[in-house]
């Protein structure tokens, strides 16, 4: 999971997958339906850390996430005016670089939110340059 994996943040690959290998379990807040998940939206934040130090404008960046707590989460310990929003929020939507985080790892291996092909379909199609997935 180390980013230097992938040449900062991939170099010129459009496509990049960073497999959390169920080491980021996924959490649920008190009452909450929604799915958050700490460790894997710091991963998230690294990415877009390396991002910028590379030079890339925050414009330029969008995250996206199946999940509303997922989504309040990064937003609360993210330090810059990236756009996060839910699969839903992005629909009809681009940036160049988009940063999809997964959210789901738990030990049934259910996936949740994004069984759904037509959400798919959106997470995966509003990047322009280069799209960094992070999951189990």
């Amino acid at each position: 999971l180390n980013i230097q994996d992938k040449e900062e943040f991939g170099g010129y690959e459009p496509i990049l997958f960073f497999d959390t290998k169920g080491k980021f379990l996924e959490k649920v807040k008190k009452d909450s339906p929604s799915k958050y998940n700490p460790l894997e939206a710091e991963f998230v934040v690294k990415i877009v850390n390396s991002l910028l130090s590379a030079n890339a404008k925050e414009e330029y960046i969008g995250i996206i996430t199946p999940y509303k707590d997922h989504e309040e989460y990064i937003k609360k310990i993210l330090q810059t005016n990236i756009e996060v929003k839910s699969v839903d929020g992005f629909q009809g939507r681009e940036k160049e670089i988009i940063i999809l985080s997964l959210v789901r790892a738990n030990e049934k291996e259910e996936i949740g939110f994004l069984s759904d092909i037509r959400r798919l379909n959106v997470a995966i199609t509003r990047a322009k340059r280069k799209l960094i997935v992070i999951g189990d």
